[in-house]
């Protein structure tokens, strides 16, 4: 019970951040952006747009990073003295839900912008739906390994210096 309400709470905070958001939205417009002059070629586009959702994946990954960090920095926040549950509950409640709002915003981010591909005209190519899962589970995996890194380097810093 207490783990669900928890859950709960930061599959909501994370849903509401404009980070994760903002970066979606952005990974978006720019595909479009840079294949709007093309017809559609299903064997390069989900491939493409794979690569580029590494944008929302780095934005899952700090916001994952911050949610499983938060009563560690600074000591114990007041917020989070009246949280139900021990840091371990807390760890894997916002672990998870990074996890699931990851592949919540990633979803409609690789969809929308098939779809609309889809609709531009004669589609070239033969689709892999496995190209386009694997740039979905980019960015859930990118918020695990977030959520992670909170834990083992409990350092702001070591979020842009694992992709690199």
């Amino acid at each position: 019970m207490i783990f669900r309400s928890l859950f709960l709470f930061e599959v909501g905070r994370l849903l509401r951040g404009p980070v994760p958001w903002g970066a979606a939205v952005l990974c978006l417009a720019l595909r479009l952006v840079a294949t709007w002059e093309w017809l559609p070629d299903m064997s390069v586009d989900p491939a493409s747009t794979s690569g580029a959702m590494l944008l929302p994946a780095a934005a899952m990954m700090l916001a994952a990073n911050l949610a499983t960090s938060r009563d560690t920095r600074g000591g114990m926040p007041e917020t989070l003295g009246a949280l139900p549950g021990r840091a371990v509950e807390r760890t894997g409640a916002a672990t998870l839900a990074a996890v699931t709002a990851g592949a919540g915003i990633a979803l409609p981010v690789m969809t929308g912008y098939l779809l609309v591909r889809w609709g531009m005209g004669p589609v070239a190519g033969v689709f892999d739906p496995y190209e386009a899962l694997g740039g979905v589970l980019a960015v859930p995996f990118a918020a695990a390994l977030g959520a992670m890194l909170a834990r083992w380097a409990p350092w702001l810093v070591a979020v842009p210096v694992a992709p690199s």
